[in-house]
């Protein structure tokens, strides 16, 4: 199955930036910025590479703990209960 835009080639940045300034004949492209807020502005203007990485990346390289609550009782039920915890992937241990 082909993609929608498998036709076109890829297209640098650079060239996008030379093509718009072409067409707007010497106006600033920041004169086409949108304010959408009081002193918050968006470009008209987008391109893959000024991708950030999203929250999904971030959150893979966090220190977070996955825990699991076990009441007290006694030391044999304890024992079983944390270690399915354990195998079901908790990663701590709150008795």
């Amino acid at each position: 199955m082909d993609t929608l835009f498998s036709d076109f080639s890829e297209v640098r940045k650079q060239e996008w930036l030379e093509k718009v300034a072409a067409d707007l004949k010497g106006k600033p492209l920041d004169s086409l910025n949108w304010e959408f807020q009081k002193d918050d502005f968006l470009s008209p203007f987008f391109h893959s590479d000024d991708n950030t990485p999203s929250y999904q990346h971030y959150r893979n390289n966090n220190d977070w703990m996955i825990c699991e609550i076990i009441e007290k009782n006694e030391d044999d039920v304890v024992n079983k209960k944390a270690l399915s915890a354990l195998e079901s992937g908790a990663s701590a241990i709150y008795i």
